[in-house]
């Protein structure tokens, strides 16, 4: 009786959807073009950005690490509209104005923590049952590091200082 349980419950387990993968995420960009969210062998960096103008220089930093070493990984800032700022849409996009990143924005997404109607990108980075790793809600400033094997692998606060986002980035990954 014992054995049939164990069995029953793993053929159950075996038939649970396994979680998606990042190399899975098309993303709308910022003016309506399609984003593939990651792409294999590459590191992928994801930066959580409001309109706030500190963030102006954390997008340039992100930049010119990413043009110092083009090809190292890719960059992609995720707008954050929160319901409290009226009018962010339109100062988001000013503030890409002055910073012109050569990576990839996304369209501004809801910040919303553990919602459905979240932004399935940021659901996938923010919950541990899908990468399998981290549980926290999105900050504004916040960076998700996913490894070149689509592992997620460190999450770093606004406050992260330029060399300690370049160690991570050197660090190579086994899994």
């Amino acid at each position: 009786m014992f054995q049939k349980i164990i069995l029953s419950a793993l053929l159950l387990w075996s038939f649970q959807p396994a979680p998606k993968s990042i190399y899975d995420f098309v993303i709308p960009g910022m003016d309506g073009e399609k984003i593939q969210a990651a792409t294999k062998g590459k590191k992928l960096l994801v930066i959580i950005v409001s309109a706030n103008t500190q963030n102006i220089s954390r997008l340039k930093m992100i930049d010119s690490l990413q043009g110092k070493e083009p090809g190292r990984f890719k960059a992609l800032a995720m707008p954050v509209l929160y319901l409290e700022q009226p009018g962010a849409l339109g100062d988001f996009r000013k503030l890409m104005n002055q910073v012109k990143p050569g990576f990839a924005v996304s369209r501004p997404v809801s910040s919303v923590n553990n919602d459905e109607d979240q932004n399935k990108l940021l659901q996938w980075l923010t919950h541990k049952d899908q990468n399998l790793h981290f549980e926290q809600n999105v900050q504004d400033g916040q960076m998700f590091l996913v490894n070149e094997f689509g592992v997620l692998f460190a999450t770093m606060g606004a406050n992260t200082p330029p060399h300690a986002i370049k160690k991570l980035l050197d660090i190579q990954t086994k899994f």
